[in-house]
């Protein structure tokens, strides 16, 4: 950890989101590895996740700041925007640098980063799907395509 040149910064962003959550995270830091890390996701209110809590595991890339940290639903969700494997489709923390794809930039924060993925629980895009299928239940019959979300809950997240 010593040797990557962004180490403190790394450490700065850890230490603000543990002592400093967003609102509904928890953070559990992994003691052996500092650039792996897991959030507690807790659904947001109005959402057909609130009640329920998701695991995120995160990666810090050997090349953070200049890429985002990669983030992984662990735990199954049925929402539009987070595909059956976990991966997540949201601007801020996808970049793929060869063609200077989303948003992500070298100030962006670990904080903003996960709180950005709680907010897309509640702020779901049906126009940049990454679970189609998701995506296509939801636009057509929005209450069918929540209640089956709550079932995933039901079945796959942590009662809060």
């Amino acid at each position: 950890m010593a040797e990557h040149p962004f180490a403190q910064r790394i450490l700065d962003n850890l230490k603000e989101l543990k002592t400093s959550p967003p609102e509904g995270i928890e953070v559990k830091l992994k003691r052996h590895d500092l650039r792996s890390y897991d959030t507690y996701i807790s659904g947001p209110p109005g959402t057909p996740y609130f009640g329920y809590k998701f695991l995120v595991e995160w990666q810090i890339p050997d090349d953070f700041p200049k890429i985002p940290p990669r983030a992984i639903f662990i735990t199954p969700i049925w929402h539009p925007n987070i595909n059956t494997d976990g991966r997540i489709c949201l601007d801020l923390i996808h970049r793929i640098p060869e063609k200077r794809e989303g948003v992500w930039n070298q100030t962006v924060s670990l904080w903003q980063a996960a709180n950005a993925v709680r907010i897309l629980l509640t702020d779901f895009n049906l126009e940049d799907p990454y679970n189609m299928k998701c995506a296509q239940e939801w636009g057509s019959d929005l209450e069918a395509g929540q209640k089956k979300s709550r079932e995933f809950c039901e079945k796959f997240a942590i009662k809060a």
